[in-house]
């Protein structure tokens, strides 16, 4: 399931500006859009240890109960948890009157998102044969439905690096798929139905409406 990580790291790698290296004294403050690298890392790990304090503690009960209601489309169920935990960071955020950079947020969402899909692998919803696949679909619909959701607070700069994101972690799978590293598996049109959705939503955060 290591699978979901690397391709975010490259989609947000991809998606970062190339800017060249400056001395510390000269260095601009956080634009709360661009990443840092010298604080992305910790900004990440906080986001995460809430993140997975919440689906392992208060959310817990709700999560296993989505998971068993759908069991016919775990890819629905896993991107309703991811959104509802990435919607409470990125509110705890801004509640706090801080601003986190899309790349931070991206990557610990989909850090949330392993723990979900491993949660339905040990629950038997989701088959460790495609167990990857199924994790990615539902991390891009759950960055959908949370772009849906807090479309009106973004500002059109953090509309334009979560659109970016999402089109390089998309560019990435069809890299990977287009490269015959995998063969077609069980469950694959049920993720590009998931992804259809996705597209559309997507559409809509971009434009910045729901």
């Amino acid at each position: 399931m290591q699978g979901i990580i690397q391709s975010g790291m490259r989609a947000e790698g991809g998606a970062r500006p190339q800017q060249p290296a400056r001395p510390a004294e000269n260095r601009p403050a956080e634009d709360g859009v661009n990443m840092n690298p010298e604080t992305a890392q910790q900004q990440r790990n906080v986001l995460v240890n809430g993140m997975l304090g919440q689906l392992y503690g208060d959310r817990l009960e709700s999560a296993g109960r989505i998971l068993r209601q759908s069991q016919e489309n775990p890819v629905e169920g896993i991107g309703r948890i991811v959104s509802g935990l990435i919607g409470a960071a990125y509110k705890t955020v801004k509640d706090d009157g801080r601003t986190v950079p899309p790349g931070v947020l991206f990557q610990a969402g989909m850090i949330a998102a392993q723990a979900v899909g491993e949660m339905a692998d040990r629950m038997g919803i989701i088959d460790q044969d495609r167990d990857s696949e199924v994790v990615e679909s539902g991390f891009m619909m759950a960055l959908a439905q949370f772009g849906r959701a807090n479309a009106e607070q973004m500002s059109d700069q953090e509309r334009e690096r979560y659109g970016q994101l999402i089109d390089g972690m998309e560019e990435g799978k069809r890299m990977a798929m287009e490269g015959g590293d995998r063969q077609p598996q069980r469950g694959n049109r049920q993720a590009s139905a998931a992804e259809g959705d996705m597209d559309r939503r997507g559409g809509m955060m971009m434009q910045g409406g729901a």
